[in-house]
């Protein structure tokens, strides 16, 4: 068995993810486009043993690390909400390719208090 299934399958969750598609320009100014898409994802918050791995005082423990099956459809700056909470997208680490792993990971910052 495919080491994502394994470890997230049971937490994904469908999210509909506003994913960020470029830009477009609004009243003369150049505003992020999106498409929202229902995407499934095992959403996890960060611990302290996560964000000692990470740039030091960029994440924190508000912030999550989220997981989809296969490879990448979410883009950085895309846009979810978890746990009544808006999170963007910063980072995006594909390892779809690892046919034992197949899955994609996701770092998340969280943006509404």
């Amino acid at each position: 068995m495919i080491l994502g299934y394994e470890v997230f399958g049971d937490n994904l969750e469908s999210y509909s993810v506003n994913v960020r598609t470029g830009t477009t320009i609004n009243s003369g100014k150049i505003v992020p486009a999106y498409t929202a898409q229902q995407i499934e994802l095992a959403v996890y918050p960060f611990d302290m043993t996560a964000l000692n791995y990470l740039p030091e005082g960029f994440y924190t423990l508000q912030d999550v690390k989220a997981y989809q099956i296969g490879p990448a459809a979410i883009t950085p700056f895309s846009q979810f909400v978890y746990d009544g909470n808006t999170y963007e997208v910063q980072a995006v680490m594909d390892r779809s390719d690892d046919p034992e792993v197949y899955f994609t990971e996701y770092l998340c910052k969280r943006l509404t208090v």
